[in-house]
């Protein structure tokens, strides 16, 4: 009598994807495999038989060492017990994290472009909200993920700040360039954007052209090129009492339901709490902040985060010389 069962996924999975898996189970060492040869079993998996090997080897190196030396004994003992039991661990973790990422919903890419970091920073919050909610995210700047593999994707969130007037990010303009000047087969990826943008940036009515211009810019793009919107474009804005937060949250609500996952049953992790322009100003003693100390400060050409927010409040916006930022990053110097 053979006992056997054969590893697949779905019912209606073909017989060469159940081969493959048995393949797999059995070269991985989690399905070990005998066969009946001469009169008795086998073991047919070479990654156990080669570990088996390694283990008897080791055991034998240890068995004549402390037949020399018996007071080793007691140390060696110990040693290969806690090492055999975190060996064990990690095995069970990784076939556990194997078991979970099979059986975890659809792929999301997640696309930032960010110079300032909010938007790299808001990308990864999204990222482990969407894994908590059984989802397959992957995270990157927009410039390190490849345009070929766009065509393939089937779902991908872009997430933008503003440069300059109305630019991408330094991490974000070489996947635009190519967007915008080459016709490529988005018809099968569903798409949304969200953008980080200040509309008193641009107090002047010919220049509000410029708020958010990066998000408006890959949304437009992306639509004409045939790519499905999950839900609308999302503008977010340092001037509402959250900053950006507040047209975010909404946003994301928005887009748990476009992708039927809004009713997960999520362990929420709990996360820094987010510091809100309220915040900032009501610690500031009348908007005055740390300002005038941060601008004494000849150890550094910038003045604090808050700080840098609080003078927004005044109109004044602090900036630095985008043509030479990559340079000073990499000398080690501050932009």
């Amino acid at each position: 009598v053979v006992l056997a069962y054969l590893p697949y996924l779905e019912e209606n999975d073909s017989p060469i994807t159940v081969l493959q898996e048995t393949k797999r189970a059995i070269d991985e060492g989690y399905w070990p495999l005998y066969t009946w040869k001469n009169g008795h079993f086998e073991l047919f998996s070479e990654r156990i038989k080669r570990e088996l090997s390694e283990f008897l080897d080791r055991e034998n190196i240890l068995t004549g060492l402390v037949n020399r030396k018996p007071a080793y004994e007691p140390v060696l003992g110990s040693s290969l017990e806690s090492e055999t039991q975190k060996l064990q661990s990690k095995r069970a973790k990784e076939a556990y994290e194997r078991l979970v990422e099979r059986l975890s919903g659809p792929s999301v890419t997640i696309l930032y472009g960010s110079d300032g970091g909010n938007a790299e920073a808001l990308s990864k919050r999204l990222s482990r909200r969407a894994k908590a909610r059984g989802l397959k995210p992957i995270v990157m700047a927009m410039d390190d993920y490849p345009i070929e593999e766009l065509t393939a994707a089937s779902i991908v969130i872009f997430i933008s700040a503003v440069a300059g007037q109305g630019e991408f990010p330094q991490n974000a303009r070489m996947l635009w360039s190519t967007l915008k000047n080459t016709v490529i087969d988005v018809t099968n990826v569903s798409f949304s954007v969200f953008g980080l943008g200040d509309s008193h940036y641009w107090p002047r009515k010919e220049d509000k052209m410029y708020y958010n211009k990066p998000a408006l810019d890959l949304d437009s793009r992306l639509g004409k090129l045939g790519a499905k919107r999950l839900i609308g474009v999302g503008l977010g804005d340092d001037q509402d009492a959250d900053g950006y937060e507040t047209r975010y949250q909404t946003w994301e609500q928005e887009l748990w339901k476009a992708l039927d996952v809004h009713n997960v049953a999520v362990l929420e992790v709990e996360e820094p709490a987010q510091v809100t322009n309220e915040d900032i100003k009501d610690r500031s003693n009348f908007l005055r902040g740390t300002i005038a100390q941060g601008l004494e400060d000849d150890s550094t050409g910038a003045i604090a985060e808050s700080d840098t927010q609080l003078t927004k409040f005044h109109g004044i916006y602090q900036q630095d010389d985008r043509d030479l930022r990559e340079e000073r990053k990499a000398n080690g110097l501050e932009p």
